[in-house]
């Protein structure tokens, strides 16, 4: 099972819905949850027991920014029921007007169940600051969590939930897990620094939806790629893919969904096998036989070629009836050395008739041309080798079929 960790913010503040959560809503949350028989998570195990497969679910309430509702509303329920969390801090705000005072911060801090952690010092776009203004906003919440508290917390969030990898690189070496704000369950695979919440508000509080996203289970991999999370104009779209384990079940039910021009939409996914050798057969070319995929494949083994294509000879030949316009002139598509008076005396030329196509693996992820050095032919005989693009090559290759 795992880890499945909810965010807040503010409480009863109705000003702000995207933030916000009405508290009677938030009590209701917390029944539905001891309803459903999920216990609430200790986060001082993710120390003990992080890199453990979890034999249960549990559910982790986290808290982002300290906002003075949090502490006039929420902070007496969880404390009431002795419901761990933690609170993430941004240092800069503290004691500001809607914000909570160090004070009451040392008193959360204080209890068993109350964890506090870094949230940064100004709460900015981290991923929009210098490098080195990044370093100093860090390094000032730091040292003002050492001044007050005694220690810097070991719990990170990112703002807004957004980090790239040089951000996430430097948080790894000073804090021991940070979260984001990407939706999921934490389970042995996951990123100790790259950590899923579900975000809840006015929105995406209600209780159907919250019923819903509790009863998640977590989705296994191995990796991700890329290792860059965050998207500029050089890597967007980016080439995202999912390794995942040997055997593992349900794959096929896997939906993506893309935001691409503001509107969610369900996106294409693939599963890519390792496969060496693929064959494209064109589904307007309808006179195609089984034997020919075979002998073709097997030509395509025995020769060891990068590429092969299926060809029938040519009705038309370049040295002899094939023309083009070159300075208002035409003129014959290739020269012979010698004269061609008859179209027999031309050299044989073949056609591609679009039927088969065989790559290797390497030869198709190469983006090279079609026909190269390494290319071989299967020939097709002519009258099957018609390939339909038109209205009239339906109407001919029905008949042709009809009187087979």
């Amino acid at each position: 099972m795992g880890i499945l960790v909810l965010m807040y913010h503010r409480f009863n503040e109705h000003k702000y819905p995207s933030t916000n959560i009405e508290m009677n809503i938030f009590e209701d949350q917390i029944r539905i949850i001891k309803k459903s028989n999920y216990k609430f998570y200790d986060p001082v195990n993710l120390t003990r027991n992080f890199t453990l497969p979890k034999k249960e679910k549990k559910i982790l309430v986290t808290i982002d920014d300290a906002f003075s509702s949090f502490y006039n509303h929420a902070w007496p329920f969880l404390k009431k029921h002795q419901i761990p969390f933690i609170l993430f801090v941004s240092t800069e705000a503290v004691g500001n007007f809607g914000y909570m005072s160090w004070d009451q911060i040392k008193e959360i801090e204080k209890e068993t169940f109350g964890y506090i952690g870094n949230h940064s010092h100004s709460h900015d776009y981290l991923v929009d600051l210098e490098k080195k203004d990044f370093l100093n906003d860090i390094k000032k919440s730091k040292k003002k969590f050492i001044t007050e508290l005694g220690y810097n917390p070991i719990f990170f969030s990112y703002p807004f939930g957004e980090y790239n990898s040089y951000i996430k690189d430097y948080i790894s070496q000073n804090f021991k897990y940070s979260f984001g704000q990407h939706s999921g369950v934490i389970d042995v695979n996951k990123d100790a620094f790259e950590l899923p919440r579900f975000a809840i508000n006015e929105k995406y509080g209600d209780l159907e939806r919250f019923q819903f996203l509790i009863n998640l289970h977590p989705l296994q991999f191995k990796k991700l790629k890329p290792y860059e999370k965050f998207l500029n104009k050089i890597n967007n779209p980016p080439n995202f893919s999912v390794e995942f384990f040997d055997k593992q079940k349900n794959l096929e039910n896997i939906n993506c969904f893309s935001d691409e021009g503001n509107m969610w939409k369900k996106a294409e996914t693939y599963f890519k096998k390792q496969y060496s050798t693929i064959v494209d057969l064109d589904a307007t070319s309808p006179l195609r036989e089984v034997g020919d995929i075979h002998n073709s494949l097997k030509k395509f083994k025995s020769e060891k070629c990068a590429n092969l294509i299926t060809v029938c000879k040519s009705r038309k030949n370049p040295y002899f009836n094939m023309v083009e316009k070159i300075n208002d002139k035409f003129v014959l598509v290739k020269e012979s050395k010698i004269p061609i008076i008859r179209r027999q005396d031309a050299p044989e030329i073949y056609e591609m008739n679009a039927y088969i196509y065989i790559w290797s693996r390497s030869q198709l992820l190469s983006n090279d041309q079609l026909i190269n050095k390494s290319t071989s032919c299967y020939i097709m005989p002519e009258h099957r080798s018609i390939d339909i693009d038109s209205d009239d090559d339906f109407r001919y290759v029905e008949y042709l079929m009809k009187i087979k």
